[in-house]
């Protein structure tokens, strides 16, 4: 219907690598009759695209994906919940699971298959790491964020927010940092020349395609008018969320559910300073925002032991309610759903 979407391109891919095999990349990279992009730097989505070409039928591709961010997103709720040992243990991860199905962005998870896998791989691994003490562990969920710049390059600024949230205890450097996030349009292009130094070539082009992409700040927010109303409505709860949830935060046995929160943070943070900069870093960041919100409410619930499911009408239950219908709005009501075809 005239509208791009990455799977277009996939599953042209998907046909070569069935006839090329392994190194169809390779073989087609300077071939423009037959382009197919080099993801010898990606190995992990390289192997996804292999292993998919062996089915007969592209569309087991959005099955597959579908299956996988859906699976990873239960287990990351279920791991939080189970080791939080909230009230009502099962009926809330059903619930929290329900919400997510409900605003998650579907059209993303089949249509751009990368991002949104990388970011559901990224999310369980977090899950784990802040819910296990033990630091023999550590490095099998530190190769989970590394693993998602394998499958996605822009993937790597996460996992540096990631480490710049390792050191959440110290209040003067939560402050610096949220702060730096929040000027970064200024900073930016200064950000970006250091990284250019140390990062390669593809990383670098990535960056700046997500960067701009011909969709810069609020001139891209006002073109794209309905994703930016959901996006706006996600930062938004994602802020009153964190605020509500930093009101009764307070250290614990679970001290690591710090990570999770100032991870959240600078998301958010990030989040409102790139809509001056770029509607694709926006849209990507609230893509995040989504995988998070599950795991903020489920760590409200054990820190204020809220027994009540979270569809229930109190102050976080609004919220809640207001997502999950503007995510049905935005599902039946804008064009990209109203084309999809199954």
């Amino acid at each position: 219907m005239g509208n791009y979407l990455d799977s277009y391109r996939i599953f042209l891919e998907l046909d070569l690598y069935r006839e090329w095999g392994w190194n169809a990349g390779k073989t087609l990279l300077y071939r423009s009759y037959n382009y197919l992009g080099n993801y010898d730097d990606l190995p992990l989505i390289k192997c996804y695209w292999y292993v998919v070409s062996r089915f007969n039928n592209n569309g087991w591709l959005a099955f597959i994906n579908t299956f996988l961010i859906f699976t990873m997103t239960y287990l990351s709720i279920n791991r939080l919940a189970k080791k939080l040992e909230i009230s009502g243990i099962h009926k809330q991860i059903s619930a929290t699971f329900i919400f997510f199905i409900i605003i998650e962005d579907f059209s993303r998870t089949i249509a751009n298959i990368r991002m949104p896998l990388a970011i559901a791989v990224f999310t369980l691994a977090l899950a784990y790491d802040v819910t296990n003490d033990d630091k023999k562990n550590k490095i099998i969920y530190w190769l989970g964020y590394f693993s998602t710049m394998l499958l996605h390059n822009s993937m790597f600024m996460f996992v540096i927010i990631r480490v710049l949230a390792s050191l959440y205890k110290n209040i003067n450097y939560r402050k610096l940092v949220l702060f730096i996030f929040l000027v970064f349009p200024i900073i930016s292009s200064g950000v970006i020349s250091i990284f250019s130094k140390y990062l390669s070539i593809t990383t670098v082009d990535k960056i700046d395609y997500t960067m701009d992409n011909g969709l810069g700040g609020l001139s891209g927010m006002l073109t794209l008018r309905y994703s930016t109303i959901i996006i706006i409505i996600r930062i938004l709860i994602s802020l009153v969320m964190i605020y509500e949830l930093r009101k009764t935060y307070v250290d614990s046995q679970h001290s690591n559910l710090g990570i999770l929160v100032f991870f959240s943070e600078i998301i958010i943070a990030f989040s409102i300073s790139s809509t001056f900069l770029s509607w694709n870093l926006t849209n990507r960041l609230s893509l995040v925002l989504v995988n998070l919100l599950p795991l903020l409410v489920i760590v409200r619930k054990y820190l204020t032991k809220d027994k009540k499911s979270m569809f229930y009408l109190n102050r976080q239950g609004i919220l809640v309610w207001i997502m999950t219908i503007t995510s049905m709005m935005y599902y039946f009501g804008t064009y990209v759903y109203q084309v999809l075809i199954f």
